[in-house]
């Protein structure tokens, strides 16, 4: 018999495609859905995500729900791992997406759209922010997805 994790609130929206800013929902609009088993995390530190757009179809479609497990930089991420990143705007805005965590050779963080879309194939700097941007940090690791057919 498969042992069935934790109950996990479904607390926001995430894009992938671009940032946007970020969409929490109140919590007393929350959804539940079962997590992983096995997750190493207190499940005070896990949530789930709904994903809305295509930077990361061929790996999530829009509508999965994507369970994270809060990330306070305290380890490596390794190559390959999806995250959830969350920028800063110079007007104080925050904005989140997914994207997939690689470190190059020289050290340089990259993020990694996984798309079908021509418009969302370019990885970017997660060290560079762009112009109106004053901080760029991952703040959650993707640790599972789930899709309702």
């Amino acid at each position: 018999v498969a042992s069935l994790g934790p109950q996990i609130p479904i607390q926001g929206v995430v894009a992938a495609g671009v940032f946007r800013v970020r969409m929490e929902i109140p919590e007393d609009q929350w959804e539940t859905f079962t997590g992983a088993a096995g997750i190493d995390a207190p499940a005070n530190q896990r949530f789930g995500l709904r994903v809305e757009g295509a930077s990361m179809d061929l790996l999530y479609p829009e509508g999965t729900i994507l369970e994270c497990v809060r990330y306070w930089g305290e380890t490596i991420i390794p190559n390959g791992r999806r995250v959830i990143v969350q920028r800063t705007r110079e007007d104080g805005q925050i904005e989140t997406t997914v994207k997939e965590y690689m470190r190059d050779a020289d050290g340089i963080e990259w993020l990694v759209p996984r798309s079908t879309n021509p418009a969302f194939q370019s990885p970017f700097r997660c060290d560079q922010p762009e112009q109106g941007i004053t901080d760029v940090r991952v703040i959650a690791i993707v640790v599972a997805s789930t899709r309702y057919e």
